[in-house]
């Protein structure tokens, strides 16, 4: 049983994904809140990185 794993378009949609949780994560750095809106603020910046890569996903799915 042979198991090859090709690099090819895939890489695409996960260096987008890599890229958006990067930003995600120096963007709720800087906020440098404990508790209360900081939280919030830093919970939406990670749904956008989320969103972001779900599209990124789904367009490689459809364009495979």
């Amino acid at each position: 049983m042979t198991i090859t794993i090709n690099a090819g378009w895939w890489l695409l949609p996960s260096a987008v994904t890599m890229a958006l949780f990067i930003w995600a994560a120096i963007a709720a750095r800087e906020d440098g809140g404990t508790y209360g809106a900081g939280h919030v603020y830093n919970l939406l910046i990670y749904l956008v990185a989320a969103f972001g890569s779900v599209v990124a996903w789904l367009i490689w799915s459809l364009l495979r």
